[in-house]
C-alpha cells in the first residue's frame, strides 16, 4: 500500500495500548487524552516528524481512514504532542485492524 501525506499532514498506523487478542479495546474506566501512531508518511511542510517515528496526538485529532483492514489516522502537524522514544511502550501498543 502506498499512501502519501500532503502539506502539513502526517499519516500514522493507529496504535492502541489496551487491545485484546480478539481485537476488542479494553477500557480502564478512565479516558486517555491521547492516541499513538507509527508514522508511515509525512507531508512536505512537516518540520520534525519523520517516517518510522512513534507519535502521541490528541484523541479527537485527525481523521480516521480504513484501508486494507488497517486503521490509519491522518493528523495535522500541530495536533502532535510528542515523538516518543520508548521501546517498552512501543512493545505494549497494538495495531488497530478491522475485520480480522
Amino acid at each position: 500500500m502506498n499512501i502519501q501525506a500532503v502539506d502539513d499532514k502526517i499519516v500514522t498506523k493507529q496504535l492502541i495500548k489496551n487491545l485484546s487478542k480478539g481485537g476488542l479495546i479494553i477500557t480502564t474506566g478512565r479516558t486517555e487524552p491521547q492516541n499513538y501512531g507509527k508514522v508511515v508518511s509525512v507531508g512536505d511542510k512537516v518540520p520534525v516528524v519523520k517516517e518510522g517515528d512513534l507519535i502521541m496526538y490528541h484523541q479527537k485529532g485527525g481523521m480516521t481512514v480504513v484501508l486494507d483492514q488497517q486503521v490509519y489516522q491522518v493528523v495535522k502537524n500541530d495536533e502532535v504532542y510528542a515523538i516518543i522514544n520508548d521501546e517498552d511502550l512501543e512493545k505494549q501498543l497494538s495495531e488497530v485492524k478491522i475485520g480480522e
